[in-house]
């Protein structure tokens, strides 16, 4: 966190990329696990409100899910971007490769 919190030009760090699919992995096994775990709650359960209590709970983490993947997609994206920007600047048109210089 105190890279982050250090690095002036907010850019994203190679080495931060880690933590962040670990965490999103670590998460993605626990609302796996929650999943089995509340399937085979209601599978033993006879109680209506139980029934209730537990198919709320599986469409909040099946919202939750959802967004999981959007976090992920933005991520993928920001890196793409960071990537694409990082290269431009860098790059410079050759004379004679039919990109006029004078601007």
């Amino acid at each position: 966190m105190r890279n982050i919190l250090q690095n002036k030009k907010g850019a994203f760090e190679i080495d931060q990329l880690q933590s962040v699919v670990i965490t999103l992995v670590v998460i993605g096994i626990v609302l796996g696990l929650g999943l089995i775990v509340l399937g085979e709650f209601m599978d033993e359960t006879d109680d209506a409100d139980a029934t209730s209590g537990i198919n709320d709970t599986l469409q909040a983490i099946g919202d939750i899910s959802g967004w999981l993947s959007l976090i992920v997609l933005v991520i993928v994206i920001g890196i793409i971007l960071a990537i694409v920007f990082r290269v431009l600047p860098g790059a410079r048109a050759t004379p004679g490769a039919g990109v006029p210089m004078d601007y």
